[in-house]
């Protein structure tokens, strides 16, 4: 069996993980839900705060740079490096947090996880000051930790998800192997591929979209799932 996953069975198992949240009341624990929401909403609040400081930090060590050379270079060669390079620094550390949000939007948890770390981590530096430790830690340093715990606990999410998902798969993979290997038949992976792809799965009042249900159409789907076992039950007595 290959590593890799048929599209057929993960969609089923998908459809499957979204019905028993639905019938668990399931609205906190996984991505999309509740807490995901909430640590999304925080991030891009911390996100937007962060790159407004530091768009801010561009513009006056620019303003700095620009006092410095309208005395002239020789004024003081070393605070004029010394805030160039910091300009330069902030503004590629910039582009990197925009590009952690794109990938935090397009839900690469992983990739996301360690552009936001890095970020994090970088912007800790490049904001440090001796002068006012207070302010640095208030202002500076608790947003960056804020940033990467959000980061964290995001991909916690993810990888939980991920994790129920790869264990209902390849539990169903094992069975239909297992079903279709009985009579001691092999199958080539192409073979194999094909046979998955013609299954077609029960999924017992089968009406779930792929987008998101709204709150009308999850009640309908309740009472649809619930007739369903009413009638199930009867058909056996």
């Amino acid at each position: 069996m290959s590593n890799k996953k048929n599209a057929n069975v993960l969609q089923y198992i998908r459809r499957q993980e979204y019905r028993r949240r639905l019938e668990e009341h399931e609205v906190w624990g996984h991505v999309g839900g509740r807490l995901y929401t909430l640590l999304k909403w925080l991030y891009f609040i911390d996100w937007a705060y962060i790159i407004t400081f530091a768009l801010g930090f561009i513009m006056w060590s620019y303003l700095r740079i620009d006092d410095i050379l309208s005395f002239g270079f020789q004024y003081d060669a070393e605070e004029f490096i010394w805030h160039k390079n910091r300009m330069y620094f902030i503004a590629i550390l910039v582009v990197a947090a925009v590009a952690a949000l794109v990938l935090f939007l397009i839900r690469k948890h992983l990739a996301f996880l360690i552009t936001n770390s890095i970020v994090s981590v970088f912007f800790s530096v490049a904001f440090q000051s001796q002068d006012n430790v207070g302010k640095y830690v208030l202002f500076n340093l608790i947003p960056l930790l804020l940033l990467c715990a959000i980061g964290v606990c995001v991909y916690v999410i993810y990888f939980r998800d991920m994790k129920r998902e790869n264990f209902e798969y390849n539990k169903l993979i094992s069975y239909l192997y297992a079903q279709a290997t009985k009579n001691n038949e092999n199958y080539t992976e192409d073979q194999w591929q094909e046979y998955l792809d013609s299954i077609e799965f029960d999924y017992k009042t089968d009406i779930l979209p792929d987008k998101p249900l709204k709150r009308s159409e999850k009640s309908r789907l309740k009472k649809a799932a619930a007739k369903s076992d009413f009638e199930e039950e009867a058909d056996d007595e």
